[in-house]
Parts: structure tokens; C-alpha cells; sequence
């Protein structure tokens, strides 16, 4: 099921039946909320205009077999996992969706070197999908960031600069007291960059001692 609010009080939506699943990725574009199993690609979004869920369809990708939604607010977008040779090798892929039809077309490839930033924290021979797994997207204005969502691994984080060419970079460490987080949330992908919520004395305080960077 789906709430809204009013900040006056929580209404309810509706029901998406066909997802009985928590293998679910969600982004927001403009006013639609979409929401896919990141195992079978089939997607719907809810639209907040119209107060009502649209059929789902089947996000379809070439080569790409799980993926992950990601929204700069006006654009859709899915972070994919390409897998051959039974696991010994492995890509991700950054890819357009049409929001008409659902057809992706692939726009970037994460290089090699970052991407194995994000597996050599795993044992050697864990397969992709277990790593692909913890790993998190969200977009803001003209960047899509992607960052690992696993308590128990290293933090690393890189950004894609769509309005550059696709330019990927490899973000700076955290500081030596920010390795360890307390908490790391997700949110929504409209507007704000990255997702990251720690426990910490540094960055903008928002409540307490937990911070928004």
C-alpha cells in the first residue's frame, strides 16, 4: 500500500498487488512514483495527480539482468548489472528509461576500476549480484551518485555527471571519524544528494546529532 499526507493527516492510496516482493527500487519523477522489482524488471508508478496506479509493464534492457531506479526530479533512470560468464565477469551500466514504453538505452558504463572499488571489499569469488545488492543510487540536478548501502564494507561512493559526458568520478574518503556510520538511510531521490544519514559533529545539523551530506 501506498500514504500520502497533507501534514494533516495519512491517506490511504491504494494497493499494488503484483509485487509481493521486498525486492522492490523506487524513484520519484515530477509527479509519478515508480516503483520495480529489481529481480523482474516489471515496473508501475502511482500518479499523484490522478490518484491512481498505472499497469505495470516490463522494464526491458539489453545484456543488463537486475536493476535499480534512479531520478535526477525530471528524468528516469536505472542503474543495471551486467553478468557473464557465470559471474567472473560484470558491469554496470547506467541506462535512460522511456517513461512511455519502458525501453532502456544505455548511456554510460561505470569504468572497471570503480566498480571494483565496490567488490574488493567481498570476499574473492562473491558473486556480483550479492555485491550489486548493497549497492544504492540517487540523483541530483545533473548527477547521479552511487554509493554502497552495506554496513559491514567500506563506504565508497562515485558520481556520474550526465550533463559531462557521462564523466565518472571516484569521490574522496569520508574523514577517519565518518568511516564508521551509524546509520546509513535511504530516501527520496528528488533533490536531495547524496542520501546519506550520519551520526557525526561535522556537515549541516538537521536533528540532534543526525546529519544530512
Amino acid at each position: 500500500m501506498c500514504l500520502t499526507t497533507t501534514c494533516q493527516h495519512w491517506g490511504l492510496l491504494g494497493h499494488f498487488g503484483f509485487m509481493g516482493s521486498f525486492h522492490v527500487s523506487w524513484a520519484v519523477v515530477g509527479r509519478k512514483v515508480y516503483i520495480m522489482n529489481i529481480h523482474t524488471g516489471f515496473i508501475t508508478h502511482f500518479d499523484m495527480g490522478t490518484k491512481s496506479w498505472n499497469p505495470p509493464l516490463k522494464l526491458e534492457s539489453r545484456d543488463v539482468q537486475h536493476l535499480r531506479l534512479a531520478s535526477t526530479g525530471k528524468v528516469l533512470f536505472a542503474l543495471g548489472l551486467s553478468v557473464a560468464d557465470e559471474g567472473k565477469e560484470s558491469a554496470v551500466k547506467l541506462l535512460k528509461v522511456d517513461e512511455v514504453t519502458m525501453q532502456c538505452s544505455e548511456v554510460s558504463q561505470m569504468p572497471k576500476h570503480l566498480w571494483s572499488s565496490f567488490t574488493d571489499h567481498f570476499e574473492r569469488g562473491t558473486h556480483p549480484l550479492l555485491v550489486f545488492k548493497y549497492v544504492r543510487c540517487t540523483g541530483a540536478g545533473n548527477l547521479m551518485y552511487v554509493y554502497s548501502g552495506s554496513y559491514f564494507s567500506k563506504m565508497e561512493i562515485c558520481v556520474c555527471d550526465i550533463e559531462d559526458g557521462y564523466r565518472w568520478q571516484h569521490l574522496p574518503p569520508l574523514p577517519a571519524d565518518l568511516v564508521e556510520l551509524d546509520v546509513r538511510s535511504e530516501c527520496c531521490s528528488f533533490q536531495l544528494m547524496p542520501e546519506l544519514c550520519l551520526k557525526t559533529q561535522f556537515e549541516q545539523e538537521c536533528n540532534g546529532d543526525t546529519h544530512l551530506i
